[in-house]
């Protein structure tokens, strides 16, 4: 239950992100802009701030896709280590199988 809210939560910030993106990057590249009033770079600052601090690059953690845990998850697979070994054995995960001499 736990697992599925985290995951939702998730998703909400990276369509926060996706949605806000173009924004944030364009009031980022006018504040410093050289050749505007201070008035309006402090403006365009505020209204910059103002955006939801969830729509952050910063924000954006890696979870598991399955789990929803957030240490240890490998950038390749996208699994927590118990998952990736519990599906590397099972010989879901193409190209990862069980090592043995």
């Amino acid at each position: 239950m736990r697992e599925k809210q985290w995951i939702a939560i998730d998703k909400f910030k990276r369509n926060l992100f996706i949605k806000n993106e173009l924004k944030r990057f364009i009031l980022k590249n006018i504040t410093k802009n050289d050749f505007l009033l201070i008035s309006n770079k402090y403006y365009i600052n505020y209204k910059k701030n103002k955006l939801i601090r969830w729509s952050n690059i910063n924000q954006q953690v890696n979870k598991c896709v399955k789990t929803g845990r957030t240490w240890s998850v490998l950038k390749l697979t996208r699994y927590s280590r118990f998952v990736f070994r519990k599906e590397s054995n099972s010989g879901n995960i193409p190209g990862f199988r069980r090592a043995s001499w």
